[in-house]
């Protein structure tokens, strides 16, 4: 039997040792999490690649549809600065096994994920089925970090203003932004517009100032001063009656432990799913949405009381 020998023919590569591709033969993925690339930055990185050439491969996959070419994983930034820097080729190894989520993640450990570009990748995945846990471990962040990315997807003007304009860049700020803005548009709209650097500490004293002011109550009052009607004690109820077992409650508080934490559940808001329900987690700013059934009952109170 004859012997195939017609791998020889093959370029040999030593274990370890990266391609060198040609940029021409290499697509980048249009779903990269990362969108934001500055002239300065690729600026900076051209100059580098310039003067020591390209020191870390980037990683790269066939390309899905094309034969004979490839699809970026990471790297962008390098195989862009390596354009600007003339270079026709670029050290790369395959990976085949690459996914969406270790984009994210290695963007993530390199801390160059803008929090838009995270909530973008968080919305897309949950409209293609993720649920918010199981994308929480494919990045290993807690599941927190997904729901306050969340609130930046689709966010109202004002909102998207304040981060597009560099005034805020903290999801956790954001999203307790957005929170307070799902209760008072008409009044964040305006702070929005005035307000110079958006911090935590500044949108928690907005926060308590619109609650301090009476806002959010639910319903509209039927005279000043008055709670409103379906809360109210009977008009022809003697004093006092309203705290009877049994009687009506004056605007009345459901209180819940929330994972160990006491809140107020908000019932006036509809959640994003049918499982969950808005609560206001004492000493937080602004409402969250969460799993009804890690909620369990632990008061009701007058609001007034």
């Amino acid at each position: 039997m004859p012997i195939d020998l017609s791998a020889l023919d093959q370029p040999f590569h030593p274990v370890g040792t990266p391609l060198h591709l040609p940029l021409s033969q290499i697509d980048e993925d249009p779903d990269q999490p990362r969108k934001i690339f500055t002239p300065e930055d690729l600026t900076r990185i051209a100059e580098s690649i310039r003067r020591r050439g390209v020191r870390s491969p980037v990683s790269v996959r066939p390309h899905p549809t094309e034969p004979g070419r490839y699809m970026l994983n990471h790297g962008a930034r390098r195989y862009r600065g390596s354009a600007m820097a003339g270079n026709a080729t670029i050290p790369a190894i395959i990976d085949e096994t690459h996914t969406d989520y270790d984009q994210v993640v290695e963007n993530l450990q390199r801390d160059n994920l803008k929090p838009m570009e995270l909530a973008e990748f968080i919305g897309r995945k949950i409209a293609a089925g993720d649920k918010k846990a199981f994308i929480a471990r494919q990045l290993g962040v807690d599941a927190s970090i997904i729901t306050q990315h969340l609130a930046l997807v689709d966010p109202p003007a004002c909102i998207r203003e304040v981060y597009a304009s560099g005034r805020c860049q903290s999801p956790k700020t954001l999203y307790d932004l957005r929170m307070l803005y799902e209760a008072y548009p008409d009044q964040i709209i305006v702070w929005c517009s005035k307000a110079g650097e958006v911090t935590r500490r500044s949108v928690a004293k907005l926060g308590d100032a619109l609650k301090s002011a009476g806002s959010a109550v639910i319903g509209e009052p039927d005279k000043a001063g008055a709670s409103p009607a379906r809360f109210r004690r009977r008009p022809d109820a003697p004093d006092g009656q309203a705290k009877a077992v049994g009687a009506l409650v004056t605007d009345p508080q459901v209180w819940v432990d929330c994972g160990g934490r006491p809140a107020q559940l908000i019932l006036e808001r509809r959640p994003p799913n049918p499982d969950q329900v808005y609560v206001r987690i004492e000493g937080a700013v602004g409402d969250e949405a969460v799993s009804a059934g890690a909620c369990r009952l632990i008061a009701v109170k007058s609001g007034t009381s």
